[in-house]
């Protein structure tokens, strides 16, 4: 039987106007958004995005590791963790660190990147698609559906202008209506969800589809397969995904071996591939996590996040529809009707659907989420091949089954894309003109091994602005990352007491300035009227005091 997935079996068609639109839309939203999402003003640093607002605080301390500290520390300890291996994802952090060291500005450091990586990512998803599709329109199609990603929120938004029936309303939905807790929609569009916030997913995604575009090709065409050397040369990027991002590293790990065991004749080349893979991503692994990979990471849990409401298999249902829309059912339907279910890409996108209902990879059972967008991604394949086949009957009802199914599958992420557009809405602040200036002056007089002592919060300006090595970050993501911290939050809460045993713990820790900030007095009820009697103060301003914790003491 030939496998529906060869090259020959259908001739590429190309047309180009098509193509151009689709480029031209989505690369002028990705120009237009980006700069919007993380930005700076006389009178701070801003974000275009709550995500951003949540997550770039601890990109950029990963950032400040390769822009300030010597290349002997770079990996010593977490940037958010002191004593513990950096052993978070880092190239992206590494990129912008990079860029930071040479001279370029923070904000640029890290939005360039963005920009040219997922303007990358729009050509790589294309072409993607399109040597599965076959057809540069569905190829469009295709890619605009996952950027559009989304369930049955919009339910809930046509609910809301029946209520209020403002304009405002209309043109600025005032939720996120693929993010609805209480509704039990926890699937978000990839925009706001994946792409924007989390930077590791974004250039771990176009390097995945890249490695499997290549592999495709390779295996699917009747000509002679390349050398074993280059399946070998191919395998160690796909092993250095380990350190770019870990989920799609695991995505790309199952859709090999269903890329393997579609096509048997191939298995010693995949196995050559995987020797490649294995030896780098092994010896990152050993060097990065050693011992410290926490027992709790992986576990078991029926629904993903649908246990939040209630379990059985009908709610499960209901789940899975409000939170994808019509995308299982046009993918079942696509899968058998059309016989997708001999691709390897649409058996591997139903397999991470399925094990991601079933396993935890993750402390936090919503980062399963990453998994699921790759699951997403592939099962789109069917519904594209289900839309084409409506549209191509001659008969106008089909035509128009075939635009109020796309329409359903976009509506929700659209909704999203109008906040994005429109993010002077939901700016926040994260830091102030202040804190970026102590942060600068604070920078100049760090030394190398030497250690803060702050609070947890987010927005640590410490590690995030100045690149200084705290004792621990925020609890959110040091749990995320199943890091235990219970022990150091009751030394820093020692420490911060100024009691005897704080100096032990200082030497400990290698500690060297003290930051009394309003969370450090409330969080971990700092003792400040003994530090200002007992130490020299630095630096303030107006919330925010700085001591040297060894200026009354002796100095190895």
């Amino acid at each position: 039987m030939d496998r529906i997935w060869t090259v020959k079996e259908k001739k590429i068609q190309l047309p180009a106007r098509d193509s151009l639109l689709f480029f031209a839309a989505w690369g002028g939203f990705l120009l237009f958004v980006w700069p919007r999402m993380f930005f700076a003003t006389p009178e701070g640093i801003y974000a275009g995005e709550r995500a951003i607002w949540g997550d770039w605080a601890g990109h950029l301390a990963g950032s400040a590791v390769f822009a300030f500290r010597p290349l002997s520390l770079w990996f010593v300890n977490h940037p958010l963790f002191y004593g513990q291996t950096y052993n978070y994802p880092f190239a992206s952090s590494m990129i912008s660190g990079l860029l930071m060291r040479s001279g370029v500005d923070r904000i640029s450091a890290m939005i360039l990147p963005s920009i040219v990586i997922s303007l990358l990512l729009l050509l790589i998803l294309y072409v993607f698609y399109l040597s599965i599709l076959k057809s540069g329109r569905q190829a469009c199609v295709a890619a605009t559906l996952f950027f559009m990603s989304g369930g049955l929120g919009f339910i809930y938004y046509i609910q809301d202008i029946l209520q209020t029936a403002s304009l405002k309303t209309l043109l600025f939905p005032m939720r996120e209506y693929t993010f609805l807790e209480d509704k039990g929609i926890f699937f978000r569009n990839v925009f706001p969800a994946e792409l924007l916030p989390q930077r590791s997913f974004l250039i771990g995604l176009p390097v995945g589809l890249l490695l499997l575009w290549v592999l495709m090709r390779w295996l699917s065409t009747g000509q002679e397969k390349p050398s074993a050397f280059k399946f070998f040369a191919v395998g160690i990027p796909a092993g250095i995904l380990m350190i770019i991002h870990t989920h799609t590293y695991m995505a790309i790990v199952i859709l090999c071996l269903c890329l393997t065991l579609s096509n048997m004749k191939s298995c010693r080349q995949m196995l050559v591939f995987a020797l490649g893979a294995g030896l780098v991503s092994l010896w990152l692994y050993t060097t990065l996590h050693g011992q410290s990979m926490p027992s709790r990471w992986f576990g078991w849990e029926w629904g993903w996040m649908s246990n939040n409401q209630r379990a059985g298999i009908f709610p499960l249902i209901k789940f899975w529809l409000m939170n994808w829309g019509l995308m299982l059912p046009l993918a079942v339907w696509g899968t058998f009707q059309i016989r997708y279910f001999r691709h390897p890409m649409v058996i591997g996108g139903w397999i991470l659907f399925m094990l991601c209902n079933i396993i935890r990879f993750q402390p936090w059972n919503w980062d399963n989420s990453k998994l699921l967008t790759w699951s997403y991604l592939l099962l789109i394949i069917p519904v594209v091949g289900v839309l084409s086949y409506l549209w191509r009957d001659n008969r106008r009802t089909f035509k128009g089954i075939a635009i109020v199914l796309g329409g359903a599958l976009i509506f929700s992420g659209g909704l999203e894309l109008m906040r994005l557009v429109q993010s002077s809405q939901t700016t926040q602040r994260m830091w102030d003109a202040s804190k970026i200036d102590m942060a600068s002056n604070f920078q100049k007089i760090l030394q190398p091994g030497e250690t803060v002592l702050t609070d947890a919060d987010h927005l640590n300006w410490v590690s995030s602005l100045a690149g200084g090595q705290i004792l621990m970050g925020y609890r959110g993501w040091l749990w995320s990352y199943g890091i235990d911290y219970s022990e150091r939050e009751k030394e820093i809460r020692l420490m911060y007491s100024g009691k005897t045993d704080a100096e032990m713990l200082f030497d400990k820790y290698h500690v060297r300035y003290a930051v009394f900030s309003p969370s450090a007095r409330s969080d971990f009820g700092g003792n400040e009227l003994l530090f200002m009697l007992k130490y020299k103060m630095i630096m303030k301003d107006s919330d925010t005091r700085v001591y040297d914790v060894r200026s009354s003491r002796k100095i190895n």
